[in-house]
Order: C-alpha cells, then structure tokens, then sequence
C-alpha cells in the first residue's frame, strides 16, 4: 500500500540529510557503459561464450535495455530504492517498520 507523501517528514529528513553534507540535488546512483560492460562480460564467462559471439546489434541491443531499465523504463527507480532501504534498514527500527 502508498503511503501519502507527508511534506512534514519530507522537509525534516532534507535538514538531518543536509547534516551529513548531502545537498538534494548529489546524485546517489551513476552507471558507466563500463559498469554494465562488466556485468556482461560476467555473464559470458559463465555461459562460457566469447564477446566475437555476440553480434554488434545484439550488444547494441543489450547496452540500449539496460540504459531503459536504469531510466525507468524498467523497475521504477523507486522500487530500487525501496530495495535498497529495506537491505540496509536498521535493526533498531525494525520492529517499527514491521507494525507499518
């Protein structure tokens, strides 16, 4: 279930984010073609296929989807970081977040 967007709480953690000398514009997230060319190159050493194997627009392809799915085309940005959150959320608060 959504939550409604609470400007309160917003305006309150923007203050305590700022305290550790993030400004609301700093990127969190930036994916180099190299980042996604290693991913790929993990792939092909476990199917055990060499790169000449993968046509040029079958990598084209590939490069082109995963440019989608990081620009939201895919798993909506906020599921990652929803993602993210519940993998680093603080055991001390976990009772809180399981009565939500």
């Amino acid at each position: 279930h959504k939550m409604p967007l609470n400007p309160e709480l917003t305006e309150q953690l923007q203050a305590r984010v700022r305290k550790l000398g993030y400004s609301p514009e700093d990127y969190l997230f930036r994916v180099t073609v190299a980042d996604v060319v290693v991913i790929l190159a993990q792939r092909l050493a476990k199917s055990g296929m060499q790169p000449e194997q993968l046509s040029l627009p079958d990598l084209d392809y590939l490069l082109d989807q995963a440019g989608e799915y990081l620009n939201g085309d895919g798993l909506p940005w906020r599921e990652f970081v929803s993602l993210g959150l519940d993998s680093a959320w603080p055991e001390y608060l976990q009772a809180q977040k399981e009565m939500s």
